[in-house]
């Protein structure tokens, strides 16, 4: 993965192209986090989902992880409210 390719990535979660997502970085070389407004659902789903659009980016096997944060809330100090995750190399369950 270049930081070209990740940045190309990043600013297609960020554009209206996915209405879901609100926000979105790569928090890590191999994590990318997607804030999202918290509905109460469990956002596993959803990470497995951007996984998916991971993939056809040519991230498939990069051990990348993905991250749902709560963009409206902040937990106490600098950690994120995390609303769902997934390992894009593990299979879906």
């Amino acid at each position: 993965m270049t930081d070209t390719q990740r940045e190309t990535f990043k600013q297609h979660f960020k554009s209206t192209a996915e209405r879901t997502t609100k926000d979105a970085t790569w928090t890590d070389v191999n994590v990318f986090t997607v804030g999202v407004i918290d509905d109460g659902s469990n956002r596993d789903e959803y990470a497995r989902y951007v996984c998916q659009a991971l993939y056809r980016h040519g991230f498939k096997g990069q051990g990348v992880r993905v991250h749902v944060i709560d963009v409206m809330k902040r937990g106490s100090g600098p950690q994120w409210i995390k609303l769902g995750e997934a390992d894009c190399d593990e299979p879906a369950k």
